[in-house]
């Protein structure tokens, strides 16, 4: 596998030129126009498994596949604007079905923005050591059973009286 090397020529946009002379910024321009990684690539004559590739090697790629992700769902969400807009009595279960498509793929691609599961905003780190977390319950348990009061409990009964009728 062909992997980017730290002198590699690069475009005026920064990007990795590929050995067969394939424009990655073409690639990257059908990504945001929401054109599917694979087609995007094949169009001009990179494989989408080396793109990928590429991508976790080169970080001005990330970023600049990054941005295409997030345009492109920017795009989906336009359009759905524009299809819900359309919709009439006619054509409404097809219309409903492309509108969730466009609200998934946007899902995907920018799911930061428009994903199901929200990220937290913060990292929160926590770090426990269990013995010591350990010891010092034992030690409050036993704190506790030191000063519990003594209670003494005596048995009362309680008689109750009944009227009797007549």
């Amino acid at each position: 596998m062909y992997i980017v090397p730290a002198t590699v020529k690069r475009d005026q946009y920064g990007l990795p030129i590929p050995p067969n002379g394939g424009s990655l910024f073409k690639v990257i321009e059908r990504i945001a126009d929401g054109k599917p990684v694979a087609e995007a690539c094949e169009a001009e004559g990179i494989k989408p498994m080396l793109f990928y590739h590429w991508q976790s090697q080169d970080a001005a790629l990330k970023a600049a596949a990054q941005t295409a992700y997030e345009i492109s769902a920017e795009n989906d969400v336009d359009r759905c604007a524009a299809i819900a807009e359309k919709i009439n009595n006619e054509n409404w279960q097809a219309e409903r079905v492309r509108m969730q498509f466009y609200q998934w793929r946007a899902g995907k691609r920018f799911a930061r923005l428009y994903g199901d599961k929200q990220a937290p905003a913060a990292n929160v780190e926590v770090n426990v050591n269990i013995a010591d977390a350990i010891r010092e319950a034992t030690a409050r348990r036993e704190q506790a059973r030191i000063s519990e009061p003594v209670v003494e409990y005596t048995s009362t009964t309680k008689r109750s009286s009944r009227k009797s009728k007549g």
